[in-house]
């Protein structure tokens, strides 16, 4: 908690991890900085059973390698970001390269700043690269922002597959997927379990 500098205070920043080497985060909490709570550099990562709140900047940022967000809460990110990006979860990709990222019951729910259209998901080509490859698998998951995904080019909406969640605030492709208020108990609150009636509960994957 409480990160705070002038530069890059991330809460955690990972690396790519040498051969044979597993590299998890598993069941924190990151509340309160200046920059990303998480930010990766061509890593192999399982970020599991997280809550990510409270960030002047992004909850997740992904540079290149492959990334797993699993069982995550990630709010109230984006209270001042340091670039026109404005999303929660972000990836970007080097010069032709690939990165995906795997996200699966796991609830982004945005600031939904006045006059500012913000993102739960982007794909984001920050350093105008004219090639690559960005993979979003999300499943099971609830997106909850002005605009739930946002892909710039050169990345292709195609490449982000979404099954069985709810991209509240857009229409997205997909089996068992929803457009609707997911009826958290009290966001204000902080409380994002659903509430009885939240078309959300038993919405998932049946398998």
């Amino acid at each position: 908690v409480e990160m705070r500098g002038a530069d890059d205070a991330d809460g955690i920043y990972i690396h790519g991890q040498q051969a044979g080497q597993t590299c998890a985060v598993r069941r924190c909490v990151f509340a309160r900085g200046d920059d990303d709570a998480m930010d990766t550099l061509g890593s192999e990562v399982l970020i599991d059973d997280c809550v990510v709140r409270d960030w002047k900047d992004k909850g997740i940022s992904v540079y290149d390698g492959e990334v797993t967000i699993r069982g995550c809460l990630v709010v109230g990110n984006n209270v001042a970001p340091e670039d026109p990006t404005v999303a929660s979860l972000a990836a970007k990709a080097n010069e032709g390269a690939t990165t995906v990222v795997h996200l699966d019951r796991t609830t982004v729910v945005t600031t939904r700043a006045e006059g500012v259209t913000d993102y739960a998901v982007q794909s984001h080509n920050k350093y105008g690269v004219s090639s690559g490859t960005i993979i979003w698998n999300i499943t099971n998951s609830i997106l909850d922002a002005t605009d739930p995904i946002d892909v710039q080019a050169p990345y292709l909406e195609s490449d982000v597959h979404v099954s069985y969640s709810n991209t509240f605030g857009e229409d997205w492709p997909g089996t068992g997927n929803l457009n609707t208020d997911p009826l958290f108990v009290s966001a204000a609150a902080w409380d994002y379990r659903l509430h009885a009636a939240s078309p959300c509960v038993d919405a998932g994957d049946p398998v």
